[in-house]
C-alpha cells in the first residue's frame, strides 16, 4: 500500500511539473513539419481527400509506426488536435520522469537530477540547426528522443536486451535518431558484451570511438562536398539550399549558432566533472556523446 501511495505521488508531481513546462514552453499544433504531416495522416484517414495533390506520392515514403497510433488514437478521440496533445502531454511527462531517472543513476542526487529536468523546461537552440533541446509540437524526433534518454539510462544499468529493443522502436519512429543512437552507444555494448581486462576495454572503446566518429562526420563530409542522395547536385540548386537551409551546413552557421552551441555545452560539461560520484569511465563516454 506505501508503494501504491508513493507511486502515485510521485506520478502526481511529474505531471504537474509537465503541465507547468508546457505552460511556460508553449505548445504548437500545424507548424514546422507538421504542415506536411497533418495532410498526410488526414490523406490516409479519408483517401478521398487531396486527390490532384503530386506531392503525396512523396509523403507517402515518410510514413512511420508513428502515424498508425495516431490514426489508431483517432478512432478513439475524433479531434486529430486533441490526439497530437495527448501523445505530446505523455512524451513530455516520460521526458521529465526519464531525465531524472537518467540523472540520479549518474550522480546519485535527487535534488541535483530534480534540477536537471529545469533545463529542458524552455527549448534552446543546438548551435545553428533548426533544432532545439525540445520541441513545442509533436514530432517523430520528440518521442525518440524521450525514448533515447531511457536508451542511456538502460545502457547505464546494463540491461543490453531492453537497451536493443528500446533502440529498435526508436529506429521504427525516426530513423535518423535510431542511427545516431546506435553510433553513440556502441562503445559501452561492446564494453558490456566482453572484454575483462581494463587495458583492453580501454583500448577496445577507444578504437570504437574513432569508428563511430567517423560515422557521426559522413553527413558533414556531405554537406562540405556538397553532395546528397536526396537533391540535385547542381550548383543553382545548392546555392538555393545554402540561403533556405543554412542550418543544415556546419560552416555556413554564423558566431550565434556556434555561441549557442558552446553556451549549451559548456555548463554540461562542467557540472559533470564536477561531480565527484561519477566513474571515470562514465566521464570519458559523456564528454565522447558530447564531441559527437
Amino acid at each position: 500500500m506505501k508503494k501504491f501511495k508513493s507511486a502515485i505521488q510521485f506520478l502526481s508531481y511529474w505531471v504537474s511539473f509537465t503541465c507547468l513546462a508546457i505552460v511556460v514552453r508553449g505548445y504548437e499544433y500545424g507548424t514546422g513539419d507538421q504542415v506536411l504531416q497533418i495532410p498526410l495522416l488526414k490523406k490516409i484517414i479519408n483517401p478521398e481527400l487531396y486527390m490532384s495533390d503530386m506531392l503525396f506520392p512523396w509523403l507517402y515514403t515518410n510514413k512511420t509506426i508513428l502515424y498508425s497510433l495516431i490514426i489508431g488514437l483517432n478512432r478513439i478521440i475524433p479531434h486529430l488536435e486533441a490526439t497530437f496533445f495527448l501523445i505530446y502531454f505523455l512524451t513530455q511527462l516520460l521526458l521529465f520522469i526519464g531525465i531524472y531517472l537518467l540523472g540520479n543513476e549518474l550522480m546519485s542526487n535527487k535534488l541535483k537530477s530534480l534540477l536537471s529536468c529545469l533545463l529542458f523546461i524552455y527549448p534552446l537552440p543546438i548551435g545553428g540547426s533548426a533544432t532545439t533541446t525540445v520541441d513545442k509540437l509533436l514530432l517523430p524526433r520528440t518521442i525518440t528522443m524521450m525514448m533515447s534518454v531511457y536508451c542511456l539510462y538502460f545502457i547505464f544499468k546494463k540491461k543490453v536486451a531492453i537497451t536493443l529493443i528500446t533502440l529498435g522502436i526508436i529506429f521504427l519512429i525516426h530513423p535518423l535518431t535510431g542511427v545516431i543512437l546506435l553510433v553513440l552507444i556502441l562503445p559501452v555494448l561492446f564494453s558490456i558484451w566482453g572484454l575483462r581486462s581494463k587495458k583492453k576495454n580501454m583500448l577496445f572503446i577507444g578504437l570504437i570511438c574513432l569508428l563511430a566518429g567517423g560515422v557521426l562526420l559522413i553527413p558533414l563530409k556531405n554537406n562540405l562536398n556538397h553532395l546528397s542522395t536526396y537533391f540535385s547536385s547542381s550548383n543553382d540548386w545548392l546555392e538555393v539550399l545554402h540561403v533556405r537551409n543554412a542550418y543544415a551546413f556546419p560552416l555556413l552557421w554564423n558566431y550565434r549558432g556556434w555561441l549557442n552551441l558552446v553556451v549549451l555545452v559548456l555548463p554540461i560539461t562542467y557540472a559533470l566533472y564536477m561531480t565527484n560520484n561519477i566513474k571515470n569511465y562514465l566521464r570519458s563516454y559523456i564528454a565522447y556523446i558530447l564531441l559527437a
